[in-house]
Order: structure tokens, then C-alpha cells, then sequence
């Protein structure tokens, strides 16, 4: 791969129905390499049936070994007759148990619900709510989009057990709000009506505020002027770099190390599975909220060790 050729990066979102489409396959376990076969896992971080064989023209179960099988995949094994090559632009995904943020869309959240990023942060945390639909709390001083921590949750809810309001925490919290701001109304979407809100009250504004309300315009703006949509920044498909790209990086007693990005990987699909399990049974909230916490910090490591790396894909990798 000719990475003198990159000439530059973009950060974007992206749809999960696009992301889907990158993808070879849904890796659903966390081994990497089998300590009895010493090769890849099926469904595994370096399955062959998602990113590619490991040898050229070679599938998983040895059935097929040579180079006039090209193109063929195994019926054993599912693996396609290439090039190994092919392992380091192939990808695979993740499917999330729960929604997850991105930690460098928090701004722009924060900035498009008109919210304080640290206050944003302590809901994507599962450590405050956020209402989402005040129902009959308001007569009680509740909002749309209050940010309120457990005990004044608590204390509404038990107070007056009449009172119908939903108060969200976590990523599912962030993206009900942001999902509301680009749903159709008779009159245009909430995002189109609370721009031109904003860019009314610019124009008396005083300076300090008139910055804030320029920096929400031209996140508005831009989210109006292209095919983007809010919710996207709120995750529920993972993917997963390529397997040639990211050896496995073991310590003197032969364990994965804890700053590998495929060990990050290894703990993101561990707390999913986790994740899921808990989804079946009926917890209390504090236990569910909880591991959605240390879900989200999972998410966040990943995501921050995979921002060190430059990764390229093409279609067809370099011979």
C-alpha cells in the first residue's frame, strides 16, 4: 500500500446501512489466534472468512491450496481463494448491544442540542438523565432537555407517582434528542425551525453570546445543507480495521498487550456480550446503567487507540 499517495483524511459520519456495506463480516468473538490450531478463529479478530486468508490462495480447513482455485470459496470453511494481501483492506463489523458515543462528535452534540458538554458527557456516562419528553412534569419544573442527576430523578418519580415525563441516560439518551432534531414536521424538521430561532436572536445579541450562536449556526448549517443526519453520531455498528493491519502485540508472558488495539477490541466485544446477557435477564437499572458505563469506556479506549493509526482502504490492495 502507497501511503505517499494519501494526500488527505476526512472525518465524517456515516450511516449504519453504509457502514454495513464496508463490511466482509460480523466478528462475534474476541480470540484472535486458537492456542490448538495456531491459526485465525472463525468469527474471531482475524477470522479468515472476514478479512481474507493468510496464505495466498489457501483456505482455512487446507482443502483448497493453490492458485487455480482463485476466486472460489470454500464450502467448508467459507474462506475465498485470493491473495493475502487482501487482509490489510478488508474489514469487518461490530454489532452493538447498546448505542455508544463518539468522544470527538461531543462538541458538536453539545453544540446542536444547545447543551454543556460537560453535562452531555455526564449523561453519556450513564451518570445523569436527560428528559426527553416532559409529559406532565412540567408542572413539577421539569423540561425538555433538563440535565438532572439520580437523586432528582428520584425524588420526581416517587413524589408524585402520577407524574408521566421519560428521562433518559447514556448514548440512547443523545440520540432519541438528535433523532428528534431531523424528524419531519408539517412545518420542516425541529432542526430547520431552531435555526432560524437562533439566527433571529444572533442579530440582537452581544458579542460573547453572538460567538456561541455563530459556532451552533454553522454546525446547523451544515448539517441542513448536507445528507447527514444528527443520529448518526450515536454508534451501533463497530467496525473493525483489517487483520493486516493490526498484528497481535503480546509481553513476555505471552499475553495480549493491554495497550494493542486488538486487545481494545477484545474488551469492546467481551462488554457487548455482557452487555447482551443483562438485556435478556431483568437487573436493576443502576446494575444495566453501570455496565453501559464501562460499555461506553470500552468504546471510548478503542476509539482513541484507533485514532493513532492511519488506516487506507481500497478497493483492489497493491499487488
Amino acid at each position: 500500500m502507497d501511503h505517499s499517495r494519501i494526500e488527505h483524511i476526512i472525518n465524517s459520519i456515516i450511516s449504519p446501512e453504509a457502514l454495513l456495506a464496508e463490511s466482509y463480516g460480523e466478528v462475534t468473538k474476541a480470540e484472535g489466534i486458537s492456542a490448538d490450531s495456531r491459526k485465525p478463529v472463525p468469527g474471531g479478530l482475524l477470522c479468515e472468512t472476514i478479512f481474507g486468508p493468510v496464505r495466498d490462495y489457501e483456505c482455512h480447513c487446507g482443502k483448497y491450496r493453490s492458485r487455480r482455485f482463485a476466486g472460489l470459496v470454500c464450502e467448508q470453511c467459507h474462506v475465498e481463494l485470493t491473495q493475502s494481501s487482501v487482509r490489510k483492506a478488508r474489514v469487518g463489523h461490530i454489532v452493538l448491544a447498546a448505542p455508544a458515543a463518539r468522544r470527538d462528535c461531543l462538541e458538536t452534540e453539545a453544540l446542536l442540542l444547545d447543551l454543556d458538554p460537560d453535562a452531555l458527557d455526564r449523561v453519556i456516562c450513564c451518570t445523569d438523565y436527560i428528559v426527553t419528553d416532559p409529559g406532565s412534569a412540567e408542572a413539577c419544573g421539569a423540561y425538555y432537555k433538563q440535565v438532572m442527576d439520580e437523586e432528582t430523578y428520584r425524588t420526581l418519580r416517587e413524589n408524585d407517582p402520577a407524574v408521566c415525563f421519560t428521562a433518559m441516560t447514556g448514548a440512547a439518551a443523545v440520540e432519541t434528542l438528535l433523532h428528534d432534531l431531523s424528524s419531519e414536521t408539517s412545518d420542516g424538521t425541529l432542526l430547520q425551525k431552531e435555526y432560524a430561532r437562533v439566527k433571529e436572536e444572533r442579530r440582537t445579541a452581544d458579542e460573547e453570546r453572538a460567538a456561541y450562536l455563530d459556532s451552533r449556526l454553522d454546525v446547523m448549517d451544515a448539517f441542513l445543507h448536507s445528507d447527514k443526519r444528527p443520529e448518526w453520531m450515536i454508534l451501533h455498528i463497530l467496525l473493525v480495521s483489517p487483520a493486516g493491519l493490526r498484528p497481535e502485540e503480546t509481553t513476555e508472558e505471552m499475553q495480549l498487550d493491554p495497550d494493542d488495539i486488538n486487545y481494545r477490541y477484545m474488551a469492546v466485544i467481551i462488554a457487548n456480550r455482557r452487555l447482551k446477557r443483562l438485556a435478556l435477564v431483568r437487573h436493576s437499572r443502576l446494575i444495566l446503567y453501570n455496565e453501559q458505563r464501562i460499555f461506553q469506556e470500552r468504546v471510548d479506549s478503542l476509539l482513541e487507540s484507533a485514532g493513532e493509526f492511519c488506516f487506507s482502504w481500497q478497493s483492489e490492495p497493491d499487488e
